[in-house]
């Protein structure tokens, strides 16, 4: 038996029934309040672990996407080491086949000034002045082929460096663009990070403003209810009591309206940050990228300007040794008339 309701009594005194009427009434309510209390604590303590469990989410979340970011770090780390690898194996061989062209040019060359040498031999007996004739032809000639020859070698060595130069230095804006574009990444993540943090910290200050406006009501309800109580009129006080119940709802609703106002104006703001953010990263991003792409043009424009300085050197040598060789063969002529 409920210790709050008194024994059974004698009835007959209608002041008594009242009276016994107005105890059980009173000890109803308090069940009530009892039962809203702790259903509401039982409300609070399920939001509490929701909210837990909804950050241990977003932390093994956040664990996945740094662990997928890593992931392709290594993946395009094994991919530039893999092609770095090819181009050093191809230079490699391009080497080993110059080397191999340059030899046999070398063999070839050998082997005409060998039958031009025989050739000399027997000429030897015609005449000692056709013989000079002759060594100066030989001379001459040998002399272009030798300079072209090393004038052809030196603008391939020039040529060879220069793209050498062009590929490190392209390999550089690559690695300095990639940088660039992780940086961004990580500070759009971070920026990201701070916006959740403020965000969580006013929706927590929303929920204590709307807990503290719903506590003072229930204070103050119930000191009304309390005072509605003292009425010895039922009709009036069950009157008091409806119109109490009403102003209860309507301003609780009024305060999770409001609540819920709020939050939702907190989200859209959050929302509007992060985009924000993510449109001035992607910007950044993309100045990495078109400053890669404007490099990468910049090296194209000095490779072909230093291949093409190359090339107008080696006309040059070329046109010098023709002219040295035609003046020795001027001397043969002039040999020739004395």
């Amino acid at each position: 038996m409920d210790p709050t309701i008194p024994p059974p009594q004698d009835n007959t005194d209608p002041a008594k029934k009242a009276e016994l009427e107005k105890i059980l009434e009173h000890s109803q309510e308090l069940k009530v309040k009892q039962t809203k209390k702790a259903e509401s604590r039982r409300g609070e303590h399920l939001a509490r672990e929701q909210k837990t469990a909804e950050q241990q989410r977003e932390a093994l979340r956040q664990e996945k996407i740094v662990e997928e970011k890593k992931r392709k770090a290594e993946l395009e780390w094994r991919k530039k080491e893999t092609e770095r690898k090819e181009a050093v194996a191809e230079m490699k061989h391009k080497k080993q086949e110059e080397e191999r062209f340059w030899k046999d040019l070398d063999e070839k060359r050998q082997e005409k000034l060998k039958k031009r040498k025989e050739y000399m031999n027997k000429l030897h007996q015609t005449s000692v002045r056709q013989m000079a004739v002759e060594r100066r032809k030989h001379e001459a000639l040998e002399y272009m082929e030798r300079s072209r020859l090393e004038a052809q070698r030196e603008a391939e060595r020039l040529k060879r460096e220069a793209d050498a130069v062009a590929r490190e230095e392209r390999r550089k804006a690559e690695v300095l663009s990639r940088k660039k574009r992780g940086d961004a990444d990580i500070e759009e993540q971070h920026l990201k990070e701070e916006i959740e943090q403020e965000t969580g910290k006013k929706r927590t200050v929303i929920n204590a403003q709307e807990r503290q406006a719903k506590f003072q009501l229930e204070s103050e309800m119930r000191r009304q209810v309390m005072t509605v109580e003292s009425l010895n009129d039922p009709m009036q006080k069950s009157r008091e009591k409806a119109r109490l119940e009403q102003e209860e709802r309507t301003r609780k609703e009024k305060i999770e309206h409001d609540a819920r106002q709020k939050t939702a104006t907190l989200n859209a703001d959050t929302a509007k940050q992060k985009m924000e953010t993510e449109t001035a990263m992607r910007k950044k991003r993309e100045q990495a990228s078109m400053a890669e792409r404007e490099r990468y043009a910049e090296i194209d424009r000095e490779l072909h300007q230093k291949l093409d300085a190359i090339e107008r050197d080696l006309i040059r040598k070329k046109e010098e040794t023709e002219h040295e060789a035609n003046r020795i063969l001027r001397g043969e002529e002039n040999e020739e008339e004395k």
